[in-house]
């Protein structure tokens, strides 16, 4: 170990300790310092009305269904198909590579059993939220916020628990330029390496390249009706104007033309009919819609 990296490790503990406390009760911000990054200091300013620096983990999301996020992500398929070489690149360095949605949420990761159970310690696993305003500073929401790479060294981080770690962290843009998410290394800080920052860039081009190249992908539409009305696009709501569903026979407006129909109440549309095979499936219940032709949404 370098002692140049024990030595900027103690620094940046000693600058933490003493404008982390005072911006927690004041509206002061860190004077200069040759130590402190600006894009720092004003991420701890801007995390410390929602996030405690004493905090031990980072909050989970999803109530256990962010497998079904991570297979829905337009990030599942170029990522699945790199996911040897960024297993090899985690194992063999000692680090943990994780993805997020655009919204900091993990979806994947992995790495060698030892790093990834020093990760699960901190909640650095699918489901846990390290958005700015959820796990404060860190380099997957400084890459989120400002849509460039970002590395967080030791105490540049926030939350104290995370001081013994050090990341490198890229943000991933779709072919129309949107922030799909983030592709992130991390290991302990001992271990921090300049060419760490060049292979998650190399990473992300990679990734980047086999957007803008693979087929388009058929958004897939569920609806439920006769119930809790609901369409959900991708895992995701679709606000739907309440015309949509007066007109559908389907609707609970309209019971006795679903009867009529031939919905079987309640009535789901997901790819697969809920009649036996000698009844044909209602026209009005035939699922999924395509990305071509999605319920009449709100604008």
């Amino acid at each position: 170990m370098s002692p140049d990296l024990r030595q900027r490790r103690a620094v940046l503990e000693h600058e933490w300790s003493r404008w982390v406390p005072r911006l927690s009760v004041a509206a002061a911000r860190p004077g200069g310092s040759a130590a402190l990054r600006h894009e720092v200091t004003e991420s701890w300013a801007r995390s410390l009305s929602s996030v405690d620096p004493g905090r031990d983990s980072a909050p989970v999301t999803d109530g256990g269904l962010v497998h079904q996020r991570w297979t829905s992500s337009p990030l599942y398929r170029p990522v699945s198909g790199l996911a040897g070489e960024l297993r090899s690149i985690a194992e063999d360095a000692g680090f943990v590579t994780a993805v997020t949605d655009e919204s900091g949420t993990i979806l994947w990761t992995c790495g060698g059993p030892t790093m990834r159970r020093k990760a699960e310690r901190v909640n650095f696993a699918p489901g846990g939220r390290w958005d700015e305003q959820a796990m404060g500073t860190n380099a997957l929401s400084l890459a989120l916020r400002t849509g460039r790479p970002s590395s967080v060294f030791s105490a540049e981080h926030l939350v104290s628990a995370l001081h013994g770690w050090v990341c490198y962290c890229a943000p991933v843009h779709g072919p129309d330029g949107r922030v799909l998410g983030v592709l992130d290394l991390s290991t302990t800080w001992d271990r921090s390496h300049p060419l760490a920052m060049s292979t998650v860039r190399t990473l992300v081009t990679t990734i980047e390249t086999r957007l803008a190249t693979e087929q388009p992908r058929s958004a897939q539409v569920r609806l439920t009706c006769l119930g809790a009305e609901q369409a959900v696009r991708d895992g995701r709501p679709l606000p739907l104007r309440p015309a949509s569903w007066r007109s559908s026979p389907c609707s609970r407006s309209n019971p006795t033309a679903s009867r009529r129909s031939g919905c079987a109440p309640p009535c789901t549309a997901t790819g697969r009919s809920r009649h036996p095979p000698s009844r044909p499936r209602s026209p009005t219940c035939a699922a999924p819609w395509t990305a071509a032709s999605p319920p009449a949404a709100t604008p």
